[in-house]
């Protein structure tokens, strides 16, 4: 949080750069799972669907298409692909820590650290790798360095290690609502190691206004996980830990899993998002959906969240929300586990638990 402002995806884009991509898409059905092991991963959709609302539920998350046809976008991909190098995360299943983000041999990576080796169509300056062409796809690459994304096609990314050496505000930044981010089996990250950003702080490690699609990423280092300004994106199967924790008050990071600002068709799906705690001044949220216009039908579902002041805050601009089968970490100095203020709507909330695993009622607005 505290804050720039920070989504979209579609056909696979030209301009390839590293090897060919390991996954295709295939549909999943809904499950929802604690964070315990793989061997307890047999929570099915029937402990939720058996409620009267679960049909509204299942179409939210999975007639994808569906909700893109109004914006005149191109649609994302329905569903989750299969496993990368050393993974075994199907979909529709909370990943645990280390079993997403780029698993394969890094050694075997292609090295971006410079103009000289520089991807054709774009430039690299100063630790940023800045895209010139519409299109970019980098398959396979270690990128030492950050991306800035400004263009309104689509930028993709899959099975690689992004990270930061500094000279910018993010890890990767995508400021055309126009344009796309659609990104899978990577790890992006602000190493420790590496000189923090300047002030004002707050940006997400993944941050803009483009439409975005992210799935099974390991995301770390920065004061918020994602940021995203514009809706209609999907945040699936991702860890999100570790988040930088800079500043005195009042200058200090808001931190916030997810932070999204405004924007229709959210979904945020079997993510793994652990805060450290709340210290009573630095966290704010796992899952953050601010007071910007437009926030409808956000679909919250078999998310892990744990720390902040409140580890869900729905704010007024959100409308009909779909709350299903989350399961909060402890308090650990927080307020509660859910928060949702006056104006905002929720039109199902289900099968949501506490750390001791007890059933999570509806907050009441306040």
């Amino acid at each position: 949080m505290q804050e720039q402002q920070s989504g979209r995806s579609g056909a696979r884009a030209s301009g390839d750069f590293g090897g060919s991509s390991a996954r295709s898409e295939s549909q999943a059905p809904l499950l929802v799972t604690p964070p315990k092991n793989h061997a307890r991963r047999a929570w099915v959709a029937a402990a939720v669907v058996a409620l009267a609302v679960a049909p509204i539920a299942i179409t939210a998350v999975y007639q994808r298409s569906d909700d893109y046809v109004a914006t005149g976008l191109p649609s994302p991909s329905l569903t989750s692909e299969a496993p990368s190098i050393g993974s075994e995360i199907p979909a529709g299943v909370l990943p645990q820590p280390g079993e997403v983000g780029f698993l394969g041999d890094a050694s075997m990576l292609r090295v971006i650290d410079g103009p000289e080796n520089a991807p054709e169509g774009t430039q690299f300056s100063t630790g940023v790798l800045v895209t010139v062409d519409a299109n970019l796809t980098l398959d396979g690459v270690h990128l030492k360095g950050s991306i800035d994304y400004g263009q309104a096609g689509t930028l993709t990314i899959r099975n690689s290690i992004i990270e930061a050496v500094g000279g910018f505000h993010t890890v990767i930044n995508v400021s055309n609502p126009r344009g796309i981010i659609d990104i899978s089996d990577s790890t992006v990250t602000w190493p420790e190691s590496v000189p923090t950003p300047q002030p004002p702080w707050g940006s997400g490690a993944i941050n803009g206004d483009a439409r975005m699609i992210v799935v099974r990423c390991d995301i770390s280092g920065t004061p918020d996980g994602i940021q995203q300004g514009s809706g209609n994106s999907r945040f699936e199967e991702n860890y999100i830990h570790d988040l930088a924790i800079l500043g005195e008050p009042p200058n200090n990071t808001h931190n916030d899993g997810m932070q999204f600002y405004l924007g229709p068709n959210i979904q945020v799906l079997y993510n793994y998002i652990e805060l450290d705690g709340y210290n009573g001044v630095n966290q704010n949220a796992a899952v953050f959906f601010g007071e910007g216009d437009g926030i409808a039908a956000p679909v919250i579902v078999g998310n892990y969240l744990s720390g902040g002041g409140y580890q869900l805050r729905l704010e007024a601009g959100v409308t009909d929300a779909t709350v299903i089968g989350n399961q909060f970490g402890p308090i650990a100095g927080g307020f509660s586990e859910a928060s949702i203020s006056p104006g905002a709507t929720v039109v199902v909330w289900a099968g949501n638990v506490t750390a001791s695993g007890a059933n999570l009622t509806q907050p009441e607005p306040g």
